[in-house]
């Protein structure tokens, strides 16, 4: 009735019933106006100037395997000039260069951040194959089950198969605590062959998104509106490479867990197979020989 209005549909009155049914006018739904969410071609951290960060970062290097430095991590840190009379004194009232940092430190707790991964383009998968079996793998630790917690997810039964454009439509929620889950990766696998391969991967810095101003003033509005996290169409990369093997379409929500158990997980539209049942009722027959 919530459906067809008024119709009473029984078996005593089917040829009634189909008529009305083949003349019955479908209402609009009056929904409220969807608010659209921002789309941005690159990566949110574009957006995010470092300069603004409470801290300062600088790469560290390390042996590369043919002898050349590479970067093997980051150094965030905080420095101030202070004359040697004053190291042991107490900052003047109101000239703490580290009070707004030292806040934020003490305020940190464990957060979630929720990865929604809605689909991948012109993905290149190794060997030069035309099509390929892709799911995704998230992570924010180097190997499974270190330190507890959602923190080394892969979809691998949620594949999809034989397309190099995927719908995934796919929210994982994963566990962050600074610093050991700072760095977020996204990863599109492909299990076409005998093994499973890395097509590419995208990685962001959560704890430079955190601590940044205009993302704190982001996560502060979006209270009242919860698509103010852009999707980001981030390229997909190999270790060490520079060659874009796809790009992905994905937004972050970052959030401490009070936050999370608030706001509802967004419903994405899924290419996940779900079952059905179909019904077929048999109201009347007439004139079976």
């Amino acid at each position: 009735k919530e459906i067809f209005g008024n119709m009473d549909i029984a078996p005593d009155r089917a040829d009634e019933d189909c008529a009305e049914f083949l003349n019955f006018e479908w209402s609009p739904v009056d929904d409220e106006e969807e608010q659209c969410r921002p789309e941005l071609p690159n990566g949110l951290e574009v957006d995010l100037p470092p300069d603004q960060l409470p801290y300062s970062s600088v790469p560290v290097l390390g042996p590369g395997e043919d002898g050349h430095p590479v970067t093997v991590g980051f150094l965030k840190f905080k420095l101030a000039m202070v004359a040697t009379k004053n190291r042991k004194k107490v900052w003047p009232e109101g000239t703490d260069p580290f009070k707004d940092l030292k806040a934020s430190l003490a305020q940190r707790e464990e957060l979630i951040c929720r990865c929604y991964v809605l689909n991948a383009h012109a993905l290149l998968p190794r060997g030069g194959a035309k099509t390929c079996n892709s799911y995704i793998f998230v992570r924010n630790c180097p190997e499974p089950n270190m330190g507890g917690g959602s923190h080394y997810i892969k979809d691998v039964h949620n594949s999809r198969d034989n397309s190099l454009s995927p719908d995934y439509g796919k929210c994982i929620p994963v566990d962050c605590q600074f610093p050991v889950n700072s760095v977020l990766t996204v990863a599109i696998m492909d299990k076409s062959g005998a093994s499973e391969q890395m097509i590419g991967e995208t990685s962001i810095d959560v704890e430079d998104r955190w601590f940044h101003p205009l993302f704190q003033k982001m996560l502060a509005e979006s209270a009242s509106n919860h698509k103010l996290f852009p999707i980001e169409t981030r390229p997909l990369r190999q270790d060490g490479s520079f060659l874009t093997q796809g790009l992905l379409r994905v937004w972050f929500e970052i959030m401490n867990m009070k936050t999370h158990q608030q706001w509802p997980i967004e419903q994405l539209v899924s290419a996940d197979p779900e079952p059905f049942q179909l019904r077929l009722v048999i109201w009347q027959g007439k004139e079976v020989m």
